[in-house]
């Protein structure tokens, strides 16, 4: 057997069929690298093996063993290559923040309380901006909220929006709804570092304790559309509702409880938000092998306790 055969055969088990890398796969053992400092540093190694492989297989007479299953070898540790050079210029996107409200009323049904503003410049909303009252035009509040935030996507910059419901039902639960938004935002500039690939796309909550009752201009399968392209493009929408049947009120409007359009049940506004900020992270912090993770666990579908145990049953199912 030629050194060269050898050498394909030592290196071809750690490196990935495509990057970046889904672990939660059948994997071959040993498992293939998932760092890319480390994974360069293989694709290093295994070059100055393959280069000593061939003048020895040369100098000693040995024919030419790259079958086409080594040659597929070689091209795919080129294309990684490639793709690792490409990160490595990438830069770090930039957190930007849209906190918006809705309800019926004298006020547009949509309202940007902060827009596209960088994370750090964030300001915590305050009572004297949260005033509910009027109904719930959900659709049409949905349609205009996720239509805005996508209007200002860039490769360099990573949305998170969220959308809170200020109709006359939520009057009660004020001060936990704005303490739960501002905990929510918090929590993001904990994060250290944000995917690169996280560029371009958005993470987007929208929060609710009632149901659609009011729309005039969006209907459920607009919003469903909507919704659907946000899944193609790798944003992911989390619909939450509180204190109502989250999993039957999402799934009408396209909140399939995917792993990029989840449908929350929660028992109030603030246990969900405190789970999604977990949710939040995770994505900002990975956002592939997040995606991968919870379509494994079938999380996009889920539901969330007072003391923020999450569930995979509905417990405000009716």
């Amino acid at each position: 057997m030629c050194v060269m055969s050898m050498v394909m055969d030592q290196y071809k088990p750690y490196i990935p069929d495509q990057w970046p890398y889904n672990p939660i796969q059948p994997l071959p053992q040993p498992q293939p690298i998932q760092d890319p400092a480390q994974l360069q540093e293989m694709i290093d190694a295994f070059h100055k093996a393959v280069a000593a492989a061939e003048v020895y297989d040369r100098l000693t007479g040995q024919p030419d063993c790259i079958d086409p299953e080594k040659a597929e070898l070689l091209k795919r540790v080129a294309k990684l290559e490639k793709q690792l050079k490409k990160e490595k210029k990438m830069k770090r996107p930039k957190v930007r923040v849209t906190l918006s409200t809705f309800d019926t009323g004298p006020r547009p049904v949509y309202r940007a309380i902060r827009e596209h503003v960088k994370l750090k410049d964030f300001e915590e909303i305050t009572l004297d901006e949260y005033q509910p009252s009027g109904m719930t035009p959900l659709y049409d509040a949905v349609f205009e909220f996720v239509e805005s935030v996508r209007s200002h996507a860039t490769e360099n910059e990573v949305q998170v929006g969220l959308l809170l419901d200020e109709s006359g039902s939520m009057a009660g639960q004020r001060e936990e709804v704005i303490s739960g938004a501002n905990e929510y935002i918090d929590a993001i500039r904990d994060i250290k570092k944000i995917d690169k690939n996280a560029g371009g796309k958005g993470f987007l909550v929208i929060t609710t304790d009632g149901y659609e009752n009011t729309s005039r201009k969006h209907t459920a399968s607009e919003v469903a559309k909507l919704l659907g392209e946000c899944e193609k493009d790798g944003w992911v929408v989390v619909y939450l509702g509180a204190g109502i049947d989250g999993w039957a009120t999402g799934n009408a409007f396209g909140a399939t409880g995917s792993a990029n359009l989840q449908t929350v049940s929660a028992s109030s506004t603030r246990a969900g938000l405190r789970s999604t900020r977990g949710h939040t992270q995770s994505y900002l912090s990975d956002s592939s092998n997040y995606l991968v993770a919870a379509a494994a666990a079938g999380t996009g579908m889920r539901s969330v306790t007072e003391d923020g145990e999450e569930l995979l049953t509905n417990i405000n199912a009716t």
